[in-house]
């Protein structure tokens, strides 16, 4: 594979009210791509373009700090693919390689961040419409459909281990693809799909695995979906819209509150399936999908839900458009390309939000939670940047802080804040020259909250 150094810069806004919206576009039209973040970067890989029945082995990617795309290739053309990310790596998984005989794929292609190579391994079995999900350690790479003459599904999750370098494979309950994932609190929600291609073969199950010790619980959704949308942040899980039995559409959102262990129901504005979602600062962002399977009609809407007030807000697409993808990074969402199912409706545009968020003396509205973020570069010889944020409260009092950097074997190597702090985002330099090669773990403390994240010295 080589890297094709051709890029093109951010521009034009959209119609939407909201400023902080822009659009840009990629170099092909084309739906059934995956997309995932890294850094400061968005990866948007493969997709199908009906129009030239071809399928695409495009990997474009965007620069929040620049910009700019730049653009790379996978070595499988293939199209309803999964992504996902861990701490080095971007990963590239299954997929369908031809649009005439419909063959699926076991590829995995994945891209070293820090040495820019690409490696190839192979899934445990050939599928397409599979779901790609991570915390940073692992990515599960979830059911998928192994035959589309058949409709055969997978019951298989592969999950990459980073620390071990290695692949292994877990059983979900019920074989499934057409599902979809979230990953909160060391938790993966895996939701929904189809079990098969008769009309009621969607399902309601709701598999959560544990990242930590690899076990496995179960709930149930209100109603049984395929082609729904799961999104995560704060204490809540969403899962919203989708199509029941019969392929209608759905705008049913069954939400999970991870604190109380509660489910309420709510609806989205809009009833549609095959939307995607993603969140950014406290909220969650399901845009597009199909409105009605049997006319192809396709959806402009993004909803998007405030998990800390739990309250619902709209914006448009620039573009109505299905089988679309999104990913964030700490500032951006991007929400990606798109078209409909074997019509020549398919679009190379992107929609990109900013985020409003900005530093303690900006003038824009401070609306987040606690957060921190993963330490850049990592990893790191011998400067690394820590950056988080810290809550907006109502007399704008100041909390104290403590940013700690551990050993591996827990013991507490520098205090790098320790300091009664206003709400916003802080930026922190840690040098590492005197410590040895290794991992190390960095930890916010600030009154009941406590988030630790894993940093790796390369020397």
């Amino acid at each position: 594979m080589h890297k094709i150094i051709i890029v093109i810069l951010v521009f034009g806004f959209t119609t939407n009210t909201f400023s902080q919206w822009k659009t840009s576009s990629v170099r092909f039209a084309r739906s059934l791509a995956a997309s995932t973040s890294h850094g400061s970067k968005i990866y948007i890989g493969g997709g199908a373009t009906y129009s030239q029945s071809k399928e695409r082995n495009s990997v474009d990617i965007y620069d929040e700090e620049t910009k700019f795309w730049t653009f790379d290739e996978l070595s499988q053309a293939r199209f309803a693919l999964a992504a996902a990310s861990t701490i080095n790596y971007v990963i590239f998984a299954g997929g369908v390689s031809s649009m005439t005989q419909f063959t699926t794929s076991n590829v995995i292609d994945i891209y070293n961040t820090s040495t820019k190579t690409w490696t190839k391994n192979s899934l445990s079995e050939s599928k397409g419409a599979i779901f790609g999900t991570s915390n940073g350690k692992k990515a599960l790479f979830i059911g998928g459909i192994k035959s589309f003459l058949s409709g055969s599904a997978s019951q298989n999750v592969d999950i990459f281990d980073e620390e071990t370098n290695s692949w292994s494979t877990e059983k979900l309950k019920i074989a499934r693809g057409y599902l979809s994932a979230a990953t909160i609190n060391n938790k993966a929600y895996i939701a929904g799909g189809i079990t098969g291609f008769e009309e009621n073969n969607v399902s309601n199950l709701v598999e959560i695995y544990d990242y930590s010790t690899g076990t496995w619980s179960y709930d149930s959704l209100s109603t049984a979906r395929g082609g729904l949308a799961v999104g995560a942040a704060g204490t809540k899980v969403l899962f919203a819209g989708g199509h029941t039995a019969g392929n209608k559409v759905s705008n049913i959102v069954d939400i999970y509150d991870i604190q109380s262990g509660t489910w309420i129901r709510d609806t989205l504005s809009e009833a549609r399936g095959e939307l995607t979602a993603s969140a950014l600062d406290n909220k969650i962002y399901f845009a597009g999908g199909y409105k009605d399977y049997r006319t192809n009609s396709m959806s402009d809407r993004i909803d998007i839900y405030d998990a800390g007030t739990g309250e619902w807000d709209t914006a448009t697409l620039s573009q109505a458009r299905s089988e679309l993808c999104s990913s964030s990074t700490d500032k951006t969402l991007l929400i990606g390309v798109g078209g409909s199912y074997g019509s020549t409706e398919e679009f190379s545009q992107i929609d990109i939000y900013t985020s409003a968020v900005t530093d303690i003396n900006g003038s824009k509205k401070m609306d987040f939670g606690y957060k921190l973020f993963e330490n850049y570069p990592n990893p790191f010889n011998p400067v690394t940047t820590i950056k988080y944020t810290l809550p907006l409260n109502e007399k704008q009092e100041t909390s104290n802080v403590k940013l700690i950097v551990y050993n591996v074997i827990g013991r507490e190597v520098v205090t790098l804040v320790n300091q009664n702090q206003k709400p916003g985002n802080y930026s922190v330099s840690f040098d590492g020259t005197i410590l040895s090669s290794g991992i190390y773990y960095y930890s916010l403390i600030s009154d009941n909250y406590r988030e630790t994240k894993k940093m790796l010295l390369l020397k």
